[in-house]
């Protein structure tokens, strides 16, 4: 069985990182994808999945923290995206429960995020929470537009 969503570089797990990936494999967790939370989490996600054999990771950034990634560009992801332990981009989406970013900083690097996962062909790791319309709405946009469809992409409206 492989856990697809992990924060093993939470600061809980400094102490006993070992410990819990034990008591892991004892739970029959033959593999694990650790989810980028921050662009500066991934060498700190880098260094504890990329030893090991059974364990991938994304490349992105969570909406809760998405003022302090204002300057993410589409290259910039591509590039973090070029190690082959990378399977993903994101953790990203909407998050309107907490506002811990403003809405319109989540969805410009939400947008981000997309068009990093159609340059590379990776999955897209989507959070949403209350923001569910909005969250298709941007990624349908997104899609039409990188595919030409700029008359349909007017059809959307994105509150």
């Amino acid at each position: 069985m492989i856990d697809t969503h992990v924060n093993l570089h939470h600061e809980d797990f400094a102490g006993d990182l070992d410990d819990v990936l034990a008591r892991a494999t004892l739970a029959g967790i033959t593999g694990m994808v650790s989810i980028s939370d921050r662009i500066a989490s991934i060498p700190t996600i880098a260094a504890i999945t990329d030893s090991r054999p059974a364990f991938w990771r994304t490349v992105g950034a969570h909406p809760h923290y998405a003022r302090d990634h204002l300057n993410l560009t589409v290259e910039e992801l591509i590039g973090l995206a070029r190690p082959d332990r990378v399977i993903g981009i994101g953790e990203t989406g909407l998050d309107f429960h907490y506002g811990y970013s403003p809405q319109d900083d989540q969805v410009a690097v939400f947008r981000t995020h997309i068009g990093a996962a159609r340059a590379t062909g990776l999955p897209l790791v989507v959070h949403t929470r209350e923001a569910d319309g909005n969250g298709v709405s941007i990624y349908l946009l997104c899609s039409l537009l990188s595919a030409g469809g700029d008359t349909a992409a007017n059809a959307f409206a994105i509150d």
